[in-house]
């Protein structure tokens, strides 16, 4: 590091950056959050019965629940 002083256009980029990297934090907390929902509800449910997902606009049955 330096001495000389930050100046407000720096300041301004470090925010930026603390700003952006803060969102994608949340994008991923939300994923995770979507993800473990998915999983307590696959664990919950009957073994016998189809599950599906999303392909485009298609929902497929999946063979493999591992």
């Amino acid at each position: 590091m330096t001495d000389e002083p930050i100046t407000p256009q720096q300041m301004q980029s470090v925010v930026q950056e603390l700003q952006s990297t803060r969102s994608q934090v949340q994008a991923i907390a939300s994923q995770i959050n979507e993800i473990s929902l998915t999983l307590n509800a696959l664990s919950s449910q009957d073994e016998k019965r189809p599950v599906f997902r999303a392909v485009g606009n298609l929902l497929l049955e999946v063979d493999d629940r591992d």
